[in-house]
């Protein structure tokens, strides 16, 4: 009866059954699994409703503790904001959007769409995101640039971005 799936049929039966049941059974479930992060996300938002901010925070930093995954993080923000911690919130929704921006290219790639994943990436340098000129140049360089102008012209316009940006950076030098 420990059991994550266990623990949580029996925190939700009662928060249906009796709402003001809720907050004990979430109690509960972290208590007797500390580790298990669907029990600090259902216990900050029972807490929250209530307005008990302070044990909300509590379990947000320790839901964040055992990772900062979009779910943690979606748990964990309004915790934080409430607490009035408004520029870490935004840090982590802001660190959790760089992350979905991240994955979009990756899974472009990984689909063999090298097209869209340079689009992507192009898109970012030109905002200004200097973290994304390495994986740009990187996928530059699996186009076969003797054949396609286009690659090579987009290989091109990169590497003069970055020469602009960090004139200083002898590695940009051909």
């Amino acid at each position: 009866p420990d059991h994550p799936v266990a623990l949580l049929s029996r925190a939700r039966l009662a928060a249906v059954a009796n709402p003001d049941a809720a907050l004990p059974a979430w109690r509960a479930v972290v208590a007797a699994r500390p580790d298990y992060a669907i029990g600090h996300r259902e216990l900050i938002d029972a807490l929250l409703e209530r307005d008990v901010v302070d044990e909300a925070l509590a379990s947000a930093e320790r839901l964040l503790a055992l990772g900062e995954t979009a779910e943690n993080v979606d748990a964990a923000v309004p915790a934080l904001r409430a607490a009035g911690q408004m520029t870490r919130a935004a840090a982590l929704v802001e660190k959790m959007a760089a992350r979905a921006r991240d994955e979009r290219w990756r899974r472009a790639l990984t689909a063999g769409d090298t097209a869209a994943a340079r689009q992507q990436l192009q898109a970012r340098l030109d905002a200004g995101d200097d973290a994304v000129l390495d994986p740009l140049l990187d996928l530059l360089e699996l186009d076969d640039v003797e054949h396609d102008a286009t690659a090579n012209g987009a290989a091109l316009r990169v590497l003069d971005a970055a020469i602009a940006r960090h004139p200083q950076d002898a590695n940009l030098r051909l």
